[in-house]
């Protein structure tokens, strides 16, 4: 098995059910938000980039697009998932886990942008407080009361 670059897929791979068949989730509401996500990239309001193998499985994905908080451009990480049966697991490969090397990947994208696109911060919004903890462990923080977290780069 050799993991593949994470792929950009268009509108016509974009089905919410054969898109979320690709995966295991932990609940219901996990499945929800992936069809939802996959909805808002049909629409090209997020892209999804996909992280496979050279075998055809999925290993998770992030959903990014565009935004700006008081007049500051920044990369949303709007869904960062990793099906359920590969949480936690280190995957040499990749340097890591998979969540991980999807956030690795979000900075690189944004730094990439920031050539072109002046970025200040990639954002996101904790679902929880248990995720909340994860990406502040990864350098993200809230710099104001809303919900949004961000990195500076």
């Amino acid at each position: 098995m050799a993991f593949a670059p994470p792929q950009i897929l268009s509108k016509p791979a974009l089905t919410p059910a054969s898109f979320s068949a690709r995966f295991r989730y932990s609940d219901a509401d996990e499945r929800n938000y992936v069809v939802q996500t996959v909805k808002l990239a049909a629409k090209d309001r997020t892209r999804i980039h996909l992280l496979g193998d050279d075998a055809g499985n999925s290993y998770g994905f992030v959903a990014l697009s565009l935004s700006s908080f008081e007049n500051k451009p920044s990369l949303v990480i709007d869904y960062l998932f990793t099906s359920q049966q590969y949480r936690g697991i280190p995957f040499p490969d990749i340097g890591g886990k998979i969540a991980d090397f999807l956030i690795g990947y979000s900075i690189q994208t944004a730094s990439m942008l920031k050539v072109t696109v002046p970025l200040r911060f990639i954002a996101l919004q904790a679902a929880n407080a248990e995720l909340e903890e994860f990406y502040t462990r990864r350098g993200f923080h809230k710099i104001d009361s809303t919900h949004w977290m961000f990195l500076r780069f």
